[in-house]
């Protein structure tokens, strides 16, 4: 940012030194397009901002996911093992894990 002051600075310096009206209204020009570059830019940099904001929060929420849902399967799991020790290893084991993941 401090790049682009420094031009419309030397423009504004220029200016006021040339002697030609055209050349002058020309620098003129290019100082009015510099200052719209940089307000596209801090609309840019604040758009960017806000996709990363929104990526992040995503992001902790896919990991709240993730975690919730291992926390299930290590309950499922708990719970097969229980299952197949008091019945002996039968069907009925599979069935509740497969009830699960229909929902």
């Amino acid at each position: 940012m401090s790049a682009i002051k420094e031009a419309i600075d030397l423009l504004i310096s220029l200016s006021n030194r040339v002697q030609d009206r055209q050349t002058a209204t020309e620098i003129l020009k290019v100082q009015s397009l510099i200052s719209t570059v940089q307000l596209d830019n801090a609309a840019l940099i604040s758009e960017n901002l806000d996709l990363k904001k929104k990526l992040t929060e995503q992001e902790i929420s896919s990991l709240k996911k993730i975690s919730r849902l291992e926390s299930e399967n290590a309950e499922l799991r708990k719970k097969n093992a229980d299952l197949q020790k008091d019945d002996g290893g039968g069907f009925a084991s599979g069935v509740i894990v497969s009830s699960h993941f229909d929902r």
